[in-house]
């Protein structure tokens, strides 16, 4: 600033304040500069999750001690921002999960939407009391220990969530997840979809993929359509059971029949109190992850091309989705 040169000019004396003036007041050059592609470099290629991390590791690599403030000016001159991290199932197929949507998937959503069939998307979450136990932090005068429990009881919630319709059917037990869980709610999905063909999506899990239920879909005229193995992002009721876990963490449950409560609570308050919530959540956008490129040993970025084209599959209409359908033997 103007004042700041003749302040400086005036303590330097009259023999260098024409020099100190001309240089425009000097100043201290940034502590990264000699070094910022390298720490750009090192960010790209490692998982940085903090400024401080970053700047922690232009001392490591470089000697040099600089900011937080200092790091965050680097990466936003360079274009860096902070990214939330998507997990990426560990034995997932990018490419049959990419077939299964584009032949199969994106027709009945297309279907779906017309109102030409029932979709529902089945699953099963299974609730751990104990762990929901703790708390982050809890509001008081004086911190505090709270009592954790002996057990971990489970709440089992087979449940099925429609695409269109956002309806939630349940089968609720303290004990285990079993195929006749599994046939009784086929058996509910059937008595909500009496005027349209039902296509059930649901996972590979033992208690769902064996005789006994398909032969349950069949004498109930359900057509199953079983996920590529671990696939949980083309299973939309996993959304639901996020949305239902992040209300659950807002309170501690001093007890298994509070916490059971709360949970069926919660499931009842879906289609209404939470409703927005639903439909921002249940839609078409599914994740795939065609085109992704190695970072580092356990990481992924999204190309360009693939996050323009999402998928390079055929898209499938309602007009032809019966011969697909045909051909994969649905």
């Amino acid at each position: 600033m103007p004042e700041n040169r003749a302040k400086y000019a005036k303590m330097a004396g009259p023999d260098r304040a024409a020099e100190l003036l001309e240089a425009g007041g000097g100043g201290r050059k940034a502590s990264l500069a000699d070094f910022g592609s390298a720490i750009i470099d090192e960010a790209e290629t490692d998982n940085c999750h903090t400024l401080q991390q970053a700047a922690d590791m232009a001392f490591e690599k470089a000697g040099v001690k600089a900011s937080v403030g200092a790091a965050r000016r680097l990466f936003e001159k360079h274009g860096l921002k902070k990214y939330k991290c998507a997990p990426l199932p560990a034995k997932a197929g990018p490419v049959e999960q990419g077939r299964f949507y584009g032949n199969i998937l994106s027709g009945l959503i297309a279907m779906a939407k017309e109102g030409m069939t029932k979709l529902p998307f089945m699953d099963a979450s299974h609730f751990a009391h104990g762990g929901f136990a703790l708390l982050g932090g809890v509001w008081g005068k004086a911190g505090r220990f709270v009592k954790t429990f002996s057990g971990r009881r489970r709440y089992n919630v087979p449940r099925s969530l429609g695409f269109a319709s956002k309806e939630l059917v349940a089968v609720c037990n303290s004990t285990s997840a079993t195929s006749a869980q599994a046939a009784a709610l086929l058996a509910k999905i059937s008595k909500q979809c009496l005027f349209a063909p039902v296509y059930a999506v649901l996972d590979k899990a033992a208690c769902q993929n064996c005789a006994f239920v398909k032969k349950k879909a069949m004498e109930l005229g359900i057509r199953l359509v079983f996920l590529p193995a671990c696939s949980p992002n083309l299973n939309l009721v996993e959304r639901a059971w996020k949305l239902v876990k992040s209300e659950l963490r807002k309170k501690y449950y001093s007890n298994f029949d509070e916490f059971k409560d709360s949970i069926n609570n919660i499931l009842y308050s879906l289609p209404t109190s939470l409703k927005d919530k639903m439909e921002s959540l249940i839609t078409e956008n599914i994740q795939l992850y065609d085109g992704i490129e190695r970072v580092n040993v356990n990481s992924y970025i999204m190309s360009k091309t693939a996050e323009a084209a999402n998928s390079g599959w055929k898209m499938f209409s309602s007009s032809n989705i019966k011969d697909c359908f045909k051909k994969h033997k649905l």
